[in-house]
């Protein structure tokens, strides 16, 4: 009667899991071509712009007092010599700072974008699971947690469709 029991409880579980609704998607392919993500890339590349101008006009300010120093030096006494290029050496340093600065400053808003997409895609492809009753979605990135599927399963274009949808109503860009 146990074995019977058993037999019958371990059918049931098996039966369960057959009627699990799985899927995956392609991360990649969603990192690649959902609106949001091409939208942040714009901007953070104009960003990024923006800060190496920045820089490039300390780095030329800096390397023009450079060039009139090496040809101002030869008329200067010991004194001023060692004054400017202390000097000198001073900027440069705060030149490098600043490059170090803003680099550090344009990575971690190039994260802070990129999270919130990422997280705006979760948020779609948890709401999206529920309205399809999916038990899983899984994210195939090329790296092998998914390394094997049905095609069938793939998701990733519904999801990619809806998901823009959603920016471009979000953002006001319907498409006609």
């Amino acid at each position: 009667m146990k074995k019977l029991l058993l037999a019958f409880v371990v059918a049931g579980f098996f039966a369960s899991c057959n009627n699990e609704k799985t899927c995956y998607v392609e991360t990649h392919i969603l990192l690649e071509q959902y609106e949001g993500m091409k939208k942040a890339r714009v901007d953070i590349d104009a960003k990024n712009l923006e800060y190496s101008a920045g820089v490039d006009s300390l780095i030329n300010l800096f390397q023009d007092d450079l060039k009139a120093y090496e040809q101002g030096r030869k008329k200067m006494s010991t004194k001023e010599r060692e004054l400017k290029e202390e000097l000198l050496h001073v900027r440069q340093q705060q030149v490098a700072s600043y490059q170090q600065a803003m680099q550090k400053k344009a990575m971690e808003e190039e994260q802070k974008i990129k999270q919130t997409h990422i997280n705006r895609i979760n948020d779609f492809l948890k709401k999206y699971g529920k309205e399809k009753g999916y038990r899983y979605i899984l994210g195939a990135n090329g790296s092998g947690n998914v390394v094997y599927a049905q095609e069938d399963l793939n998701i990733t274009e519904e999801v990619l469709e809806g998901l823009n949808k959603q920016y471009n109503t979000e953002n006001g860009l319907n498409k006609q």
